[in-house]
Order: structure tokens, then C-alpha cells, then sequence
């Protein structure tokens, strides 16, 4: 005899066999009857031609959908199946929306994060030390967009004193990703460049796809030099968000963590020079309010050589107080000179300035031996404002 079921007993097996045995999936359809609960939950239908789906987005995700529902829009929602066993109806919750067309590539994203994670792309293990103290970092953005003047900005402001070398590159459209591949291989050239810094704007699945490309997922971890991405918004994840060295969610933040510490040694300083003079300014204080006690005391109205001698104290007090705080600004400012000097000793800039240039073959390498020349070699003199084409005529040796 079969057995028989309860209401509870069945709704519970139907339960068990939609969540556990059907994996998550994509479902397309036009979305229809949609309610926004004042909780923060979004409840609606999608159908097509035949039939209609239940959908439910919790409010936690509906803060970080990139795409808003609405009645009437066709779209490929990612999710799986649930049963409110109460009233033994099922429902597909919402993890994704996108609108139709997305969808796709919103798979192929999915796909091939999935496939990095697994080689261990993304593990924090295989990733490069970010430096404290960079001097010289490479920036690969469109030289035209917002996303360079925004890292510039915080550049000039917490640390004027780096060297930034620029590489424009495309960070939208075909070929973008291949433009970006190219210009962290021409930086990876400079033997003393320590970080670089990937960046654009915020936009669409679309505008942002070609930082999901798997070659240039494969260029960022593999980099030998530590590489930030700041792509996009709060709300938008790239591939090579989770390949690179550090992830930041703009191009601002980009820059504010690669300086982070040079920006707190400012602060720093800047705390003890107004402490340093509120000590000051509290001694200072302190020695007026007792010359006030003492002139109006009885004591004050002995003889001479008392007035005398607390006038010498004071001002050989007052004296000693200031060549204290002199000494004390003074090697500051030394340091702070000695600091600023050590960091334009580093600045290649300053030696072409001094009269000397340095020499290139034709693939950009600097030419170090006389024995890596031939005569009608074609080299590149840089000098300090420009470079000078010259074909090799003849060859001396020390």
C-alpha cells in the first residue's frame, strides 16, 4: 500500500526536492506586478507566452543590484528556487538582475571567475607586498578621462613629491583590454618603477567588460611589478579586481591607498609641530600668570634687587624657552630638507638637468656597454628636455 502523506509531510518532500536536487539557475522572462515593501523587499512576477514565476529579492541584495526592476522590462535574473511551506508556494529568489542581452555576459563573467578562483588566481597568498613608501608609480588610464584627474588630485595633495609615469591606454571597447596588456608591459621596462596603478570610471557590464577579459586577468598576476586596480564604483566588480595586487572601489581610492602612509607622515608631523608650540605657548602661560603674582606680592615692593633679579630670571627663562623652540623647528625643518633632498637625489629628472642623458636602443633599453652597439645602430639620447634621434657612426672604447 502506498503511504499517505500529510499536508506537511508533502509540502516538505516538494520542498526538499526544489531546493536541494534543482541548482541555481538563469531564468529570462518580462517582469510583471512589481511591489516594493516598505522592509526593503522586492516582490514580483517574470512570465513569458505560457507561464509566470514568483521572484523575491531580499533587501540586502536589492542594495547592491546594478539594475532596478521594472513592469514591463525583459530581463535574466540569476537565482534558485524556494518553498514557503506555510502556504506551500514556491518562489525564485533573486541574486542578479540583468536586463535581457546581459545576461550573457554576465554568465561568461561568472564562468570565468569561476575558473580563475580555481587555479588560485584570487588567493591572497599568491599576491604582491603593496609598498609604504613609493617614489615612482605607473598609471595606465585614458589620458582624456575623469578617472586621471581624480588620482592626480590626491597625488598633488598628500604626496607632490612621487614621480607618476603615465600610460594611456583604452579602458573601454574592442581591443581595450589588449591596450591595457601593452602599456603594464612598457612599465614593467622601468627598473625603478614600484607600483602601478589601473583605473577608469564607473559604467556598465558593457563599458567594464573589457577588464573581465581572461588575457589580461592572466597580464595582472602575472605583473612583476604590485598592481592596483581602482575600476568603476562601490558597486562594481571586475575580474581583475580579484587578480590584482589590491582591489579599491575608485579611482580616488586608488590613489589614497597607494599613498596612505606618506599621507600619514605628513599628519604626523604636523601634530608635533602644533603640540611642540601649544607646550610652548602653555609655558609661556604659566611664567606671565607667575610675573603678574609676583609684581603685585609684598615681596614685589622690597628693594631693587629683588625687582632685578626676577626680572634677569624671567627673561634669561623666556630666552632659553625660545632658543629651545628654534632648536627644536630647526631640526625639523632640517630633516624635513634633508627628506626632501634624499627624494630628489632619486628623481632621474634631476641628473639629466645636470647636463647628462641617458641612451636607448630602439626597444627602449638603456645601453649600458659600448659592447651591445654596432656602427648604424639607430639609439634615442633622452636629455633633460627631449630626445635626440642619432644613428651610430663610429665606436670608441675606454
Amino acid at each position: 500500500m502506498n503511504k499517505i502523506f500529510s499536508v506537511s509531510e508533502a509540502t516538505s518532500l516538494i520542498k526538499n526536492k526544489l531546493e536541494n536536487e534543482i541548482p541555481s539557475m538563469y531564468v529570462e522572462g518580462e517582469i510583471s506586478e512589481f511591489k516594493q515593501h516598505g522592509s526593503g523587499h522586492q516582490y514580483f512576477t517574470i512570465k513569458d507566452n505560457k507561464s509566470i514565476l514568483n521572484c523575491i529579492v531580499w533587501r540586502f541584495t536589492a542594495k547592491k543590484l546594478a539594475t532596478t526592476p521594472k513592469v514591463g522590462m525583459n530581463v535574466v535574473l540569476f537565482g534558485r528556487l524556494n518553498v514557503y511551506s506555510p502556504q506551500g508556494r514556491y518562489s525564485f529568489i533573486v541574486n542578479t538582475i540583468n536586463e535581457k542581452g546581459v545576461g550573457e555576459l554576465y554568465k561568461k563573467y561568472e564562468d570565468l571567475k569561476n575558473k580563475l578562483k580555481n587555479e588560485g588566481l584570487f588567493d591572497y597568498a599568491n599576491k604582491k607586498e603593496i609598498p609604504k613608501y613609493p617614489l615612482n608609480i605607473g598609471v595606465i588610464t585614458s589620458s582624456s578621462g575623469s578617472a586621471l584627474q581624480d588620482i592626480l588630485k590626491i597625488f598633488k595633495q598628500y604626496a607632490p613629491h612621487i614621480n607618476i609615469i603615465l600610460h594611456p591606454a583604452k579602458v573601454q571597447g574592442k581591443k581595450g583590454a589588449e591596450s591595457i596588456i601593452k602599456a603594464i608591459k612598457k612599465l614593467e621596462k622601468y627598473s625603478d618603477l614600484e607600483l602601478i596603478i589601473i583605473s577608469r570610471g564607473g559604467g556598465s557590464i558593457e563599458d567594464l567588460w573589457e577588464f573581465n577579459k581572461e588575457n589580461l586577468a592572466r597580464a595582472v598576476y602575472n605583473a612583476n611589478i604590485p598592481i592596483i586596480s581602482g575600476v568603476g564604483h562601490e558597486t562594481d566588480n571586475t575580474i581583475i579586481d580579484f587578480v590584482s595586487d589590491h582591489r579599491c572601489t575608485t579611482p580616488t581610492n586608488a590613489a589614497e591607498y597607494s599613498v596612505r602612509y606618506w599621507q600619514d607622515l605628513d599628519i604626523r608631523i604636523n601634530q608635533f609641530e602644533s603640540q611642540l608650540f601649544q607646550k610652548v605657548d602653555r609655558r609661556l602661560s604659566y611664567d606671565k600668570l607667575r610675573f603678574n603674582q609676583l609684581i603685585n606680592s609684598y615681596g614685589f615692593k622690597r628693594p631693587k634687587d629683588i625687582i632685578v633679579k626676577w626680572t634677569e630670571y624671567l627673561g634669561n627663562l623666556t630666552e632659553k624657552l625660545q632658543v629651545h623652540v628654534f632648536d627644536k623647528v630647526g631640526n625639523i625643518t632640517t630633516k624635513l630638507n634633508y627628506g626632501i633632498k634624499q627624494l630628489n637625489a632619486y628623481n632621474p629628472e634631476n641628473i639629466l638637468n645636470k647636463g647628462y642623458s641617458i641612451v636607448y636602443n630602439i626597444d627602449e633599453k638603456v645601453i649600458k656597454s659600448i659592447k651591445t652597439v654596432k656602427k648604424n645602430d639607430e639609439i634615442n639620447v633622452k636629455i633633460s628636455d627631449g630626445t635626440i634621434n642619432s644613428i651610430v657612426n663610429e665606436l670608441k672604447s675606454n
